[in-house]
């Protein structure tokens, strides 16, 4: 306690009812907003990446890479460069910021898989494996160093101790809504409409997370809990 009153310059009772009556309140925070952003980020980071994810060796082999042992291993490079991502991520965070990580791995998911789409459209053929490749990299690596980290992070950040379970809660709930759209509609879309629009769609979700983090979103970096809930 006395290191409590130390670190916080309480020196008698008034003092420790003000901090109390500070820790409640909003002042300038919109967290309205805030929740708009992160929730609607959290669903679109699942709603791209899930179909995607779970369904990559049979969306390879639809593409085109003949074999089953052929995909998988794909695949498995696929989830080691996620990996390499996340890493990138947590050396480079509080460098870029977390805003700016939200704003170009949307982007770089949705143009990814919008480039395969063009090359479909263009060349009526799938794409070769020279540029299956570096998409779906690009796509992993941003996903996986990217939005599938600042998601749940703006989170954590965004909201105040009194908030932050509620609101993990709540943007983890619809994030999950997200997932589970993306990986019943996505073989539902593959089966009936071919691969093309479903790269078409998850370009717009991508672009639409972009947006929103764009003109929504708050930079956390270098920032206490404490500025942040100022």
């Amino acid at each position: 306690m006395k290191d409590i009153k130390e670190k916080f310059k309480i020196k008698d009772e008034n003092d420790l009812n003000n901090l109390k009556n500070a820790s409640y309140a909003t002042g300038n925070v919109n967290y309205t907003r805030r929740g708009i952003f992160t929730f609607t980020s959290w669903f679109l980071n699942d709603l791209i990446f899930y179909g995607i994810g779970i369904y990559t060796v049979t969306l390879l082999l639809e593409l085109g890479y003949s074999t089953h042992a052929g995909s998988l291993a794909l695949t498995l490079i696929l989830y080691v460069i996620g990996v390499i991502g996340t890493l990138v991520f947590v050396f480079t965070a509080d460098i870029i910021g977390r805003k700016k990580w939200q704003e170009y791995t949307f982007l770089a998911q949705g143009v990814s898989l919008f480039i395969l789409a063009l090359y479909f459209l263009a060349v009526r053929s799938a794409p070769p494996i020279l540029l299956l490749f570096p998409m779906f990299a690009i796509f992993y690596f941003a996903n996986a160093g990217g939005t599938g980290e600042t998601t749940g992070i703006f989170v954590s950040e965004l909201f105040p101790t009194r908030m932050r379970t509620t609101a993990m809660g709540a943007g983890t709930a619809i994030s999950r809504v997200g997932a589970i759209i993306s990986a019943v509609v996505f073989p539902i879309t593959l089966k009936l409409y071919g691969i093309v629009p479903m790269e078409l769609l998850l370009f717009i979700v991508g672009l639409a997370g972009f947006l929103i983090t764009l003109f929504l979103g708050e930079e956390t970096k270098d920032k206490s809990l404490e500025q942040i809930a100022a």
